[in-house]
């Protein structure tokens, strides 16, 4: 019985310690299955293969780093967000040797502190970029991953936003499992903070639930080092029932610690007709306003956010909330309640456009009754324009600048305004006097102005 529940768990498990239904829920539900018979087992004097003891552990670790600082679990596809204090204080009887559960059993009185790194689950394709673990600390999950074996909602390259003990920018979660409209919705790529096409969501649904099973990790990029994270995948499974295939979405992350996330959308046909795309922020605050292409939820009572954002020529921004036509927009399942969805304030960025094209979003938490840390942002042209891309420069409060890259991935050399770089993506933090603090470079390995290589500490003004 133990060699076919080890076969079993390697078969439920990802060797990243993901359950693969890639539900937050389920994960725990296969969990407990496991736990339980290794309890059994061990009341019983029965030997336990030590892969088996392995895959638990595995599961347990990825419980914990998935999880917000606040210590819940994305509500990814059918799943809420799942405490996992109790299953932390399980998994430190089982594995005494992991001070990082320990800390969190005792709530911080023995053990270890978690590290502040960010991490990446590969084959789940779950990346959570952190500025650490404190209650008031941030953090985003970026879902790249694959469509998970049941449960699953249309939701791939999906983002979601804590900081300050809240959630910001939220993933609905589950809905009661009927056949409404409501149900249908919220397992669309409507519901989601992800990208429809030409007015049709993501469409995976309908094969062998073995096809959704990956045996390697699907293609993405994962850089993580002290002072930024990097990531990036895509999806190329189609739009709509007929899953047409034409438009290529990928989706690249800059993370800039510990409050900046630039986020670009990719956007490439096979074909020369013009297409239209609309991207989606769901908000967690009662209200949110939109000024030109920047939408803020600032309030004097909770944490808010800010978005800016910049694209083709003609991008828009609305604030939708209880749309019925023509499809549903701006709703929400609140306070635990998956019966009912209610109006919520869903930053809405339309584009259009033929050839590939991208789109832009700087996001920044803001704590409550605090300012937005955002002063200015320009874009910078990126040339040469046969390279998709985005620049631009941020300005802050504090009279910090903030000059950012973002690119298609591939060996070409681009320049911003004056600088040359070889980088994917990348940022330079400059002060108030013009000398750089640091550098920042995913995939590249430097920046140049008028022929001379550009560090920390030279000034560039």
């Amino acid at each position: 019985a133990m060699t076919r529940l080890r076969k079993e768990i390697d078969l439920q498990m990802y060797p990243d310690g993901a359950q693969i239904e890639l539900a937050s829920g389920y994960h725990h539900v296969s969990l407990k299955n496991f736990v339980m018979a290794y309890e059994a087992a061990r009341r019983n004097n029965r030997r336990v293969p030590v892969d088996y003891l392995e895959s638990l552990e595995r599961a347990y670790h990825y419980s914990l780093y998935v999880s917000f600082p606040d210590l819940l679990m994305p509500a990814v596809n059918d799943s809420g967000p799942l405490n996992i204090r109790d299953a932390m204080r399980e998994a430190s009887a089982f594995f005494p040797e992991r001070k990082d559960f320990e800390w969190i059993a005792s709530d911080g009185k023995s053990g270890a502190p978690l590290d502040k790194a960010s991490s990446a689950f590969p084959y789940a394709g779950h990346f959570v970029m952190r500025s650490g673990w404190d209650r008031d600390d941030a953090c985003l999950f970026f879902d790249g991953g694959p469509y998970g074996y049941g449960h699953q909602h249309e939701d791939k390259l999906n983002v979601i936003l804590y900081a300050y003990g809240e959630i910001l920018i939220a993933d609905p979660g589950n809905y009661q499992y009927d056949t409404s409209e409501w149900r249908r919705y919220m397992l669309s790529s409507w519901s989601h903070n992800t990208v429809v096409v030409d007015g049709e969501g993501q469409h995976q649904y309908g094969k062998p639930r073995e096809a959704y099973i990956v045996d390697e990790p699907l293609p993405h990029t994962w850089i993580s080092q002290d002072g930024f994270n990097y990531a990036s995948a895509t999806y190329g499974e189609g739009y709509g029932p007929g899953e047409d295939r034409t438009v290529t979405h990928r989706r690249s992350i800059l993370y800039i610690k510990p409050d900046l996330w630039i986020i670009t959308d990719f956007l490439s046909p096979s074909d020369e007709e013009e297409h239209s795309y609309e991207a989606a922020f769901h908000l967690t605050a009662k209200s949110a306003s939109a000024e030109n292409l920047a939408c803020s939820t600032i309030s004097n009572n909770v944490p808010g956010c800010v978005i800016h954002a910049f694209g083709p020529k003609q991008t828009s921004l609305r604030i939708a909330e209880g749309e019925r036509d023509p499809h549903l927009r701006g709703w929400m399942p609140k306070n635990g309640d998956v019966s009912c969805c209610h109006p919520t304030p869903t930053a809405i960025y339309s584009y259009s456009g033929s050839g590939p094209i991208c789109c832009t979003y700087i996001v920044c938490p803001v704590p409550a009754a605090g300012v937005s840390p955002i002063a200015s942002i320009s874009q910078i042209r990126v040339n040469p324009h046969s390279v998709t891309g985005n620049a631009g420069v941020l300005k802050r409060t504090d009279g910090q600048e903030v000059y950012f890259l973002q690119r298609v991935p591939g060996a070409h050399r681009v320049y911003v305004g004056d600088l040359e770089t070889d980088a994917e993506a990348g940022a330079m933090v400059v002060d108030q006097f013009g000398r750089i603090q640091a550098l920042h470079l995913a995939n590249g390995t430097h920046v140049r102005g008028e022929g001379t290589h550009i560090t920390v500490g030279d000034t560039i003004y």
